[in-house]
């Protein structure tokens, strides 16, 4: 991992980010559908309820275009930094071509 390029750390670690964040989103649905259908039984006849009105989540409206693209700017500066203080400290090198 430590030969790895810039631009190649960066997808790397945005890959894991994204991963993680599907996970944790797909527990979290998961969690309001079973207490949906466990709560069902209990409304009254004939009404319905939705995992989303039950348990509205935050991704459950979209992010916008620019959300995103600010967002990822500033966590590839983050890692960027994160970068350049390791090559100083002689952590590790960068690819030469």
């Amino acid at each position: 991992m430590y030969d790895l390029e810039l631009r190649e750390l960066l997808n790397h670690i945005d890959g894991v980010n994204r991963r993680e964040e599907q996970l944790e989103q797909n527990r979290y649905d998961l969690a309001r559908t079973q207490a949906t259908v466990l709560l069902e039984p209990y409304l009254e006849k004939g009404k319905r309820i939705s995992p989303e009105q039950l348990w509205p989540l935050p991704w459950d409206e979209k992010r916008s275009l620019q959300d995103r693209k600010e967002h990822s700017q500033a966590e590839n500066e983050k890692v960027l930094s994160l970068f350049k203080g390791w090559q100083d400290k002689g952590l590790i090198k960068a690819n030469e071509q």
